[in-house]
């Protein structure tokens, strides 16, 4: 029988607003963002930015890299199956404050970001309110457990 504590160690995590909108964030744009993208994306305190992704990481929701002085983070999970369905969960959670675009919309002007250039062909939206559609009639893509 599998043991409920990583479950509940991941729910835990992610009742604050601020881990939520993190992952919101890893999900949406499926690459590593580091701990200053994160500060400016969310407009928070560095410190603040630090401590939550340091609980989304003993929860096993994220893991770190560090390149010289810098942090960076990504999904990830120890339980593909676990972390694919909160993902789905994740991507899928209404944004009726608008928090979530205002926040993907941030990380896109950063430099190197490489939203700027999705939102040129029409492969995403940044619109405040609204969630992330595909580009016309295609389906959305299931998050793939290789993210991970």
């Amino acid at each position: 029988m599998m043991s409920l504590i990583p479950i509940t160690d991941a729910l835990k995590a992610l009742t604050d607003t601020t881990r939520l909108r993190m992952m919101r964030l890893l999900v949406m744009r499926g690459v590593e963002i580091g701990v200053g993208e994160f500060v400016d994306s969310l407009q928070s305190l560095p410190y603040n930015v630090s401590k939550q992704l340091k609980i989304l990481e003993q929860a096993g929701l994220v893991r770190s890299r560090k390149e010289g002085r810098k942090v960076y983070y990504r999904l990830g999970s120890d339980d593909a199956g676990l972390a694919d369905r909160l993902l789905t969960l994740i991507a899928s959670l209404p944004d009726t404050g608008g928090d979530f675009a205002a926040d993907l919309e941030r990380y896109a002007r950063q430099p190197g970001s490489g939203v700027e250039e999705r939102v040129k062909r029409g492969e995403v939206t940044l619109d405040r309110g609204r969630e992330w559609e595909p580009p016309h009639g295609e389906e959305a893509e299931a998050l793939p457990s290789h993210l991970l």
